[in-house]
């Protein structure tokens, strides 16, 4: 590994939980940890609220002497570091005094236990000493205790409760009642000049305090250096090191492969294999109900467009659990195919179909990994999934182009046009709509399930295909505007595009005689406004005519999306006529307004078809340079939204998703856009190193723009930088074993150091170099794609092929 020196200056925050991959974490029992600078009072703390279970809970240590006492890492001799970093296991170097260095290791060995050792070294000429005091300070709950010394037999403790826990903190090696203001251990220092003395602590919460004691007291007893040899080992065989020049890029490239792993709990009865949250933070963890069930939308599994993400962000040694996402999803297939959109680990679903990407992603894992055995008895599940979208209840007019059920099952729930919770979105629902995303979605999971069939030599399928694909194909292609250059939504049922059109308003209740008509079939959106913020028992019909002859609905109360006074809904059928609108059980001041909505809206969906490589080059270029980059492209990265078609601010389909990014990035490295790629990823990169230094974590929405804020969840996975979008455009295509296939050179503004297991990559500009841990290496001037290994017999790299690769 590439030697790491992080600092760890605030606001940074360092989430810290349980390693599924060395230990077993409680998915409804789990308490997850920040390491930080900062907080009151400012110190080098570990902070968790144990899932809510308690207001908060600080440990840190101060460093006393005869003339001063220190806790502030401002006024450490040296300031803290993080030199190895994995979502288990932290190493920080610091000097808290002058003249004594000192090395704190932290990890989490399981959800309800949390460890340390303190190593001081002298390296002066004289004498040290000082007191070190482990500090517990607990904000518990009503009816809850704070910390306080017990001295318990021959090992004295701190003890609190708050909740159903009862925390027990421990320090080895004699430790007394800290004379500090705050709950504390403490213990007497000397350290001779050279010497170098090491001090372990733990700290258990379970229900019962005993229990909590001697789970602490174990901890601190236990094996050290064996059990972060572990954690050392795994990360080193499954972590790519990344050095740019930037410290702020590779503080987040760092902390993304960190945070990444960390988001697997394990297998259940309802899942086979380690299934992942959508964020772990430590307000997060805690089940009421004792089995997950209860948990919200971040814990009750990942959709596969998550999941897709996921995979591509654990790289190269994250193969085995990529795969155990896809076998998930597998897992719950049904007889005629139907797959979860987000099964749990507690047996939540959704009752959406998911997203159509699963092919896509074991394409992807076979590339990485070939394996002919693994992929084949996947196929026929993979195949029924593919074909379960075109059944009549998702493909509802039969014209080869499904339709969404659900804004969340999008993965652009943000959109201006199905957006049911900003005031300003139109809130029309997807099944209403055939959208360009779900199309491209399918024809390059078609695509890839295709490329699948013929890898096991099933020619047979792989033609049957084709003609799905060539419907999807020609469906997006007619929804191509080409005075706007950009492919638009249309109605699911009339096949039309159109602008807003306000036809009639209206205030309290009452019969309103309309007499519209209209030149083609069209379908309504209606708009209530209530002054109170709650929902009425409002009842409206409306009568007219469609193409068939006469139309009449009727619309009650819990037809409508309502939010804070708002309410939308909109018609299943299409009118061609409209006659009277009767509005019954409504307020006097409730207001409302009747419309054709706007299909013509903008979102940066509408640009998914490059990532499925469906417009021929020109149309491309036209979307490219005629849309994207004068429309979508921001200062920090490509935007949900345009500007110029976004709700008021704030409003996240104002900002920037890295998922959405890294899916455009994606399809225009397949048409050849390196330049402009490399160009949105360094954008992408400097928005997300502004948000780090800013505010400490990852965030799911970042600004477009700077003096916008960042909205949504905390170290959220989709907040996460594409690493894998990222080593390609530095010119490092796929890992290889003993080795690695390079493609064209490093696009970034600064050389890029790649490490990975003994293979050492050095991107510049116009050369690359491979090099290996025999000493052997190879310099790479043409930019073609080089495959570049290791030889077993005799230890010499080779260049074996020479590909051309996307």
């Amino acid at each position: 590994m590439l030697p790491l020196e992080l600092p760890l200056t605030p606001p940074v925050a360092v989430p810290l939980a349980a390693d599924q991959r060395l230990s077993r974490p409680e998915y409804p029992n789990d308490i997850v940890w920040e390491l930080s600078a900062a907080g009151q009072p400012p110190a080098l703390s570990l902070h968790t609220t144990f899932g809510l279970r308690a207001h908060w809970m600080r440990l840190f240590p101060r460093f006393v002497t005869p003339g001063a006492a220190v806790q502030d890492p401002q006024a450490f001799a040296a300031p803290a570091r993080l030199t190895f970093l994995s979502p288990g296991f932290v190493r920080l170097a610091f000097a808290p005094l002058p003249s004594v260095d000192a090395v704190l290791e932290i990890r989490v060995p399981t959800s309800q236990i949390l460890a340390g050792r303190f190593t001081f070294k002298n390296p002066s000429v004289l004498p040290q000493r000082f007191t070190l005091e482990w500090c517990a300070v607990l904000s518990p709950l009503p009816g809850g205790q704070s910390m306080a010394f017990l001295p318990l037999q021959l090992s004295p403790a701190l003890q609190g409760r708050s909740a159903n826990l009862a925390p027990v903190c421990f320090l080895a090696g004699g430790a007394a009642a800290s004379q500090g203001p705050y709950p504390g251990l403490a213990l007497s220092v000397d350290l001779p000049p050279g010497v170098e003395r090491s001090f372990t602590w733990a700290l258990a919460a379970l229900a019962d305090p005993q229990a909590s004691f001697e789970a602490a007291r174990a901890a601190a007893d236990s094996p050290w250096e064996a059990e972060t040899a572990r954690a050392e080992l795994l990360h080193a065989a499954q972590t790519v090191s990344i050095r740019t020049g930037s410290p702020d890029w590779d503080a987040a490239l760092a902390l993304s492969q960190h945070i990444a792993p960390a988001l697997f709990l394990p297998a259940s009865a309802h899942l086979p294999h380690p299934s992942a949250v959508l964020s772990r933070r430590p307000d997060q963890g805690h089940s009421l109900r004792g089995d997950g069930s209860d948990y919200d939308h971040q814990w009750n599994g990942q959709p596969s467009l998550d999941s897709a993400y996921l995979a591509a962000l654990l790289g190269p040694g994250g193969v085995d659990l990529a795969r155990g996402l896809l076998l998930n999803f597998l897992a719950v297939q049904q007889e005629d195919g139907f797959i979860d959109w987000k099964p749990g680990l507690a047996g939540q679903r959704s009752r959406h179909l998911a997203q159509p990407l699963l092919s896509v992603l074991a394409l992807e894992l076979h590339r990485q990994q070939p394996d002919l055995p693994w992929l084949e008895p996947l196929y026929p599940q993979l195949r029924r999934f593919f074909l379960r979208w075109f059944a009549p209840d998702r493909d509802r007019d039969q014209d080869g182009w499904p339709e969404w059920d659900h804004p969340l099952q999008t993965g652009l729930e943000d959109s201006p046009l199905y957006d049911r919770w900003n005031p300003h979105a139109q809130g029309v629902p997807p099944a209403r709509l055939e959208c360009p995303s779900l199309a491209a979605m399918l024809y390059r999971e078609g695509q890839s399930l295709g490329q699948i069939a013929a890898l096991l030599g099933r020619t047979e399928d792989q033609a049957a295909l084709q003609p799905r694909l060539n419907t999807l194909r020609q469906a997006v292609e007619s929804t191509w505007d080409s005075k706007a250059r950009t492919y638009r939504y249309r109605d699911a049922l009339t096949h039309t595009t159109r602008p807003v059109r306000l036809l009639f308003t209206f205030q309290g209740s009452g019969l309103h005689r309309l007499r519209k008509s209209f030149k083609q079939p069209t379908r309504l959106h209606l708009h209530l406004y209530t002054p109170q913020e709650i929902t009425q028992p409002v009842l409206l019909i409306l009568e007219g005519e469609g193409e068939d002859g006469p139309l009449s609905e009727e619309i009650s109360a819990v037809q409508f999306t309502w939010n804070q006074g708002h309410a939308r809904w909109t018609s299943e059928k299409a009118y061609k006529k409209l006659h009277t609108l009767a509005v019954k059980n409504i307020s006097p001041q409730t207001t409302g307004r009747l419309e054709a909505p706007d299909t013509s809206q903008d979102d940066l969906s509408l640009l998914l078809p490059l990532w499925a490589g469906i417009p021929s080059p020109r149309r491309a270029r036209e979307l490219v340079e005629t849309t994207l980059i004068p429309r979508y492209l921001q200062p920090f990265g490509l935007a949900l939204a345009p500007p110029d078609r976004c709700p008021p601010a704030p409003s996240r389909a104002c900002g920037v998703s890295p998922l959405w990014n890294a899916l455009i990035v994606d399809g225009l490295l397949q048409y050849g856009y390196f330049d402009l790629a490399a160009e949105i990823l360094t954008r992408l990169m400097n928005g997300i190193a502004a948000a780090l230094r800013a505010g400490g974590t990852f965030r799911e929405i970042y600004p477009a723009a700077p003096g916008q804020p960042c909205l949504g969840e905390m170290n959220p996975l989709r907040g996460l930088p594409p690493i894998h979008l990222f080593l390609r455009l530095a010119g490092v295509h796929q890992f290889v074993k003993n080795g690695v296939i390079v493609h064209g050179f490093n696009r970034f503004f600064t050389p890029v150091t790649v490490k990975y297991h003994q293979t050492l990559i050095s991107c510049q500009p116009r050369e690359t170099e491979v090099r290996f841990a025999t000493g052997e290496s190879i310099i790479i001037q043409d930019p073609g794609s080089h495959r570049v290994q290791l030889d077993e017999e005799p230890q010499s790299p080779n260049l074996e092929e020479r590909r051309n690769l996307p």
